[in-house]
């Protein structure tokens, strides 16, 4: 202040400098505030921060909506456990009208130079409470499940986006896998999985996708 006195330009000229939260009492993560107003990136900064969740940034949009919704809605701010258990709601414990109960791969190589593999699956699963057993072939588990469930349960959808990582660490690491669908009609849904097992985690998040798309 006594540098800006002294001068006559009456003009701040100082870089403006942020101060440090713990100097007032607070916390970074304390100052995310999720509303209504509340952009995507911070609902998916709380999803990284304290769950260990890295959402894609494709499905930022997304799950903001949904997040922003319920604020709108409840009309006040979301804390962080809030948010989380409408994720689980949302992506995790989705199973209608399709519960995966199991299934069985079978994958074979064939020779070392073209690389090439073969995968068969046999799928046991509820649809709408009624059990069924589908079966189809791919060049892998998830591509041999998704020919299961198009030719057999929901009709045409094309696999747009997949991501995945581990949720921690050591050799029994829970993974996290996100894929995108869309279905017949254009729309586009994100499903989630998790599981100890990458391939599992995967066809968990096409589940997700799935049931997602019979809500819409």
């Amino acid at each position: 202040m006594t540098i800006y006195e002294e001068t006559a330009s009456g003009l701040w000229e100082v870089p403006y400098l942020t101060i440090d939260p713990a100097d007032v009492g607070r916390t970074y993560e304390s100052i995310i505030r999720i509303n209504s107003q509340s952009g995507k990136g911070g609902v998916a900064y709380v999803m990284d921060k304290e769950f260990g969740f890295k959402l894609p940034r494709e499905m930022h949009p997304e799950f903001g909506a949904i997040i922003q919704d319920l604020s709108e809605r409840e009309g006040r701010e979301l804390q962080p456990q809030e948010i989380y258990s409408t994720f689980e709601q949302v992506y995790l414990s989705a199973v209608r009208p399709f519960e995966l109960k199991g299934f069985n791969v079978i994958k074979r190589h064939f020779g070392t130079a073209d690389k090439i593999s073969f995968a068969d699956v046999e799928i046991t699963l509820l649809v709408e409470g009624q059990e069924r057993i589908i079966r189809a072939s791919g060049n892998g588990p998830l591509d041999a499940f998704c020919s299961a469930m198009k030719a057999s349960v929901t009709g045409d959808f094309t696999l747009c986006n997949y991501h995945e990582h581990a949720l921690n660490g050591g050799s029994s690491a829970t993974a996290a896998a996100y894929i995108e669908i869309e279905d017949a009609g254009g729309n586009r849904f994100w499903g989630v999985g998790i599981d100890t097992d990458i391939i599992v985690a995967s066809i968990k998040a096409v589940m997700s996708a799935l049931n997602r798309s019979c809500q819409k």
